[in-house]
């Protein structure tokens, strides 16, 4: 298997927007680097072709949150979205899909 890995970079902007005092409204953008770039050629075992330095895929997603807040208790809601397409000829295209949802309770004891 392939072990050359290598630094990738990865950008992470996000927002975080009071709608209330007790509402936030959070959102957000990621960027990311395909992971192997050591290699002019690197073989995908899993689609069973061969990626070049030409079709290397990039990964892009979008989040977006709400929070609700009370005295004691925090809710949050969140989710993302993202997508990474690559041709390696063409008549392959593949399409890579991200949805993730998150929910996240705090409960705030004492003072």
């Amino acid at each position: 298997h392939n072990t050359d890995y290598k630094q990738t970079r990865e950008l992470k902007v996000g927002f975080e927007h009071w709608l209330t005092d007790w509402i936030p409204l959070r959102y957000g953008f990621r960027y990311q680097q395909f992971y192997l770039t050591g290699y002019e050629t690197v073989y995908n075992f899993y689609h069973q072709t061969y990626v070049t330095k030409e079709n290397r895929p990039v990964f892009y997603s979008f989040s977006l949150g709400v929070g609700y807040m009370l005295e004691n208790i925090d809710i949050d809601f969140g989710c993302e979205f993202g997508k990474r397409d690559y041709n390696l000829s063409p008549s392959e295209r593949y399409d890579e899909l991200l949805q993730r949802f998150m929910v996240t309770a705090r409960w705030k004891y004492g003072k």
